[in-house]
């Protein structure tokens, strides 16, 4: 527990509780300046709530979800016997990230999402999954200042210097290999944890989102209500049971890792931003602030500790952060507003007003080794179905009526087979995909998203559904799906957070059938495309998958032939070619014979790595004699040895024909154990082989030939997998 940093106030029973998170690589101590203006300025006494956090050591363990549970126990410990009149929240840098959490999981939960909160809040407590509930202090959090706080997450960029981005590569690489061997205990989790697109960003963002809109949406009727007919600006007590705290940002000129585009709270409150002069119908509850000469680390420096007289940078900082713990909504836009607060429009490049008329938004998003060019044919056939059935005289409230919806088609760019294998480099493309969700979401508060996706774009929507329990769907349509078999569809459908799901299989899809079908064991990559998904045995409302197969190969069911059936469903939940039969030039009764014997095998991708070893020796061998093809004496493969990764073979290879269903525990470990001995061997073969064949080249011409061909076969390998 971090209870027992708390200071108290020296004077007695304080009427207001402070509570300051540090930033990565500090502590407590790091706050001491912060720590002296919150006392000067609070004239009725404060108790400080300073905790050193695990992620001052920088590569901690923890991560962001355990730190904000230990910190919302400890507020629960705290305020139980205290009787606070008011709480205030202060976050430097990522603290200010985990302070937004820390008060969502305390304060009521909005009813924007359908469904119960526990299902799109994976930190919520048990004992607040009742939206009339919420923890005592929670309701006297009356602000949240967040000096150089990253909301929407970190990134490495051109605009950081060349430290940050050493750091966050070299954090990156650690964790993702400690994440692929399965190690819970990642070192510099929590740093990793507040990467932008994360599941912890994405669902603070989104929660976030919906939070402060569910009270802009209260404030506006209540003062409505008061003001009669015209909505001028009139203060007022806000509605019973409102929770909704001043957000001021504080920001450094001179800060090249926090952008002011970076503050989630543009989306929302920034969006609707009035300037001086201009009528509201609700109080300003969010503001901007700058401080002159001041980047993202110093932010917290107001010289106090550093000794000798302070320096005019060092006031204003002092200045600016005792406006930011003092100012008053009341006086945002007023002749009284503080001369550092600044119009947070101003910093957009392109400023994107929120449209609540639109109320459907259609994903198409493409997969592997493809530019995406297709997907605005799908997106035109989505909008010419929805018009047409716009105007239908049977029209439903199940259709999409064409002047409330939207298509996109965002692009990740060329993603080759090579970088698709990598869990890590996965991973980054569902990052990349949930940060436009969340921006969609910004700017269109009141849709509900559906998607079509082929190959790579099924594993985005995919771990989108699994991993961010605030996202939600409408209608998904996959085509050459990636996704494992095993995929738990009814879950997301049980909690409200998938209406409709289709999947179209192929039946000639050698690509499903050899790759991502190859790694089941241990991945979450499969042959759903090809074999089906097994929750989809029989078609019910809302789960729906083709009886029969399509043709020609990885993007048949994405071919144009498809494409009006898959607007059909997007726009009215029509399972496609339900109603006008499957044609026998589209489908094919079973899956092709010879592709789904050799993939039972499930040895596409470890057969191709094996097989490019092999290669390299076989061109190594031009240079040399072969007799150095070999097992070392020494190694485990050694002698007899070799016998042993045969015996590996050969059960590898039974177990892989065992069942036709994807492998999983105990089945799905042992041939994941079987392949590293496998991969051990092969690599003991070759760099044995190498070794000896170097050493017996009997020429220096014979030498320069075997590199050669090494950095030759090195750069063609390099070249297959980024383009292939």
């Amino acid at each position: 527990m971090f209870y027992d940093v708390l200071e108290a106030d020296s004077r007695g029973h304080a009427k207001t509780l402070a509570v300051i998170l540090h930033g990565l690589g500090r502590g407590s101590e790091g706050m001491a300046d912060v720590k002296a203006v919150v006392r000067k300025t609070a004239s009725d006494g404060v108790d400080l709530y300073a905790p050193t956090l695990p992620y001052s050591r920088g590569l901690d363990w923890r991560g962001a979800n355990t730190i904000v549970r230990q910190i919302v126990s400890d507020l629960d410990d705290i305020c139980a016997s205290r009787n606070y009149e008011r709480v205030v929240f202060i976050g430097h840098s990522m603290g200010g990230a985990l302070l937004r959490r820390v008060f969502l999981t305390g304060a009521p939960h909005s009813p924007d999402y359908s469904g119960p909160y526990e299902a799109r809040d994976d930190l919520s407590d048990a004992a607040r999954k009742d939206p009339e509930r919420h923890a005592r202090w929670a309701s006297k959090v009356d602000r949240l200042v967040l000096l150089a706080s990253w909301d929407k997450g970190w990134t490495v960029s051109e605009r950081g210097g060349w430290r940050y981005n050493f750091g966050l590569n070299l954090l990156g690489f650690i964790g993702r290999v400690q994440t692929l061997f399965g190690d819970a205990r990642v070192l510099g989790r929590t740093m990793l944890d507040l990467r932008r697109g994360s599941t912890f960003i994405v669902q603070t963002r989104l929660l976030w989102l919906a939070y402060r809109r569910w009270h802009i949406r209260r404030f506006r009727e209540h003062y409505r209500e008061l003001d009669g007919i015209n909505e001028r600006l009139v203060y007022a007590d806000p509605p019973d049971g409102a929770i909704n705290p001043l957000i001021v940002q504080v920001l450094g000129t001179q800060d090249n890792f926090v952008s002011p585009q970076d503050q989630v709270d543009c989306d929302v409150d920034g969006a609707d931003w009035a300037p001086p002069g201009e009528q509201d119908p609700r109080p300003q509850l969010y503001c901007l602030m700058e401080i002159p000469g001041t980047n993202h680390r110093d932010i917290i420096e107001f010289g106090s500790r550093e000794g000798g007289d302070r320096t005019d940078v060092h006031k204003a900082r002092e200045e600016v952060f005792t406006a930011a713990l003092t100012v008053e909504p009341s006086a945002l836009g007023s002749p009284d507003e503080p001369a550092c607060v600044r119009n947070p429009s101003f910093f957009a490049d392109q400023r994107m007003p929120i449209d609540e008329s639109i109320e459907h938004v259609a994903f198409v998003i493409h997969g592997i080794r493809d530019d995406g060019y297709w997907t605005p044919r799908i997106a035109k056939a989505i909008k010419e179905a929805a018009e047409e059935t716009t105007t239908a005289p049977d029209a439903t409230d199940a259709r999409l009526p064409l002047d409330k919806l939207i298509t996109l088609t965002p692009t990740y760019g060329y993603f080759s087979m090579g970088s698709f294998i990598m869990p890590w480099v996965r991973q980054q493309k569902v990052e990349w995909f949930m940060d436009h969700y969340v921006n969609v979401k910004a700017r269109y508060p009141k849709a509900t998203m559906h998607y079509v996706g082929h190959s790579n774009g099924t594993y985005l929507a995919a771990k989108a559904l699994q991993d961010y329990k605030a996202a939600r769907f409408g209608r998904i349509y996959f085509a050459g799906s990636v996704v494992h078999p095993a995929f738990d569809w009814k879950t997301p459908v049980a909690e409200r957070r998938l209406r409709n799901f289709h999947n179209a299989r192929g039946g000639t899809d050698g690509v499903v059938a050899l790759l991502p079908k190859s790694l089941e064991y241990f991945s979450d990559l499969g042959g759903g495309g090809f074999d089906g998904f097994e929750q989809i045995e029989t078609d019910s409302a809302e789960l729906t998958q083709s009886k029969r197969y399509a043709r020609n190969g990885h993007g048949g069911a994405i071919a144009e032939d498809h494409w009006g059936e898959i607007a059909q469903f997007i726009v009215t939940g029509a399972k496609p070619f339900a109603t006008i039969g499957e044609s026998s030039t589209l489908f094919g009764d079973a899956r092709d014979a010879r592709l789904a014997w050799f993939s039972r095998w499930r040895i596409g991708i470890p057969a191709g790595f094996s097989l490019v070893a092999l290669v390299v020796l076989l061109a190594v061998s031009f240079w040399v004699p072969l007799q150095s093809w070999n097992w070392g004496s020494i190694g485990p493969f050694g002698g007899w040895g070799y016998v042993i990764w045969l015996a590996a073979l050969a059960l590898f290879l039974a177990l892989q024909y065992r069942s036709p269903q994807a492998p999983r525990g105990w089945y799905a470990g042992a041939l994941t154990a079987l392949l590293v001995v496998l991969a051990i061997g092969v690599t003991d073969f070759v760099v044995t082989s190498l070794v000896g064949q170097f050493r017996s080249l009997p020429t220096v011409g014979a030498a320069i030939g075997a590199t050669a061909t090494l950095v030759a076969l090195g750069a063609l390998t390099r070249f297959v997998l980024k383009r292939f």
